[in-house]
């Protein structure tokens, strides 16, 4: 091969540019460097590890489910208690309506 100028691929800047940021980004890639070290088996085993190596960004994450998850359980709390008021409201007013009705 020679590697003369006139047979390079890239011959402005720019097109040197791209391949040279093409590249870095597929070195940057978590799942390209497991598969080419074969340290991969099945994407679930990658993201096991990636919580390994980094137990601030696990627990954060964790904490993050629950209070989600105690945000979830208090909105159908409040829920139940808004539909039980709705329909003791709704048993007065029938039970209300029906003593008027006697009345008259």
């Amino acid at each position: 091969m020679d590697p003369s100028p006139n047979k390079n691929l890239h011959r402005n800047k720019k097109l040197r540019k791209d391949c040279y940021d093409r590249n870095n980004s597929r070195n940057r890639d978590i799942l390209t460097r497991a598969k080419a070290s074969h340290q991969l088996a099945d994407y679930e085993e990658l993201d096991t590890e990636y919580h390994a190596d980094n137990y601030e960004d696990f627990i954060i994450d964790q904490l993050d489910k629950n209070d989600a998850q105690n945000a979830i359980d208090w909105l159908a709390e409040s829920l139940d208690k808004e539909s039980d008021n709705l329909e003791a409201a709704m048993i007065n007013e029938s039970d209300t309506s029906k003593a008027s009705r006697k009345k008259v």
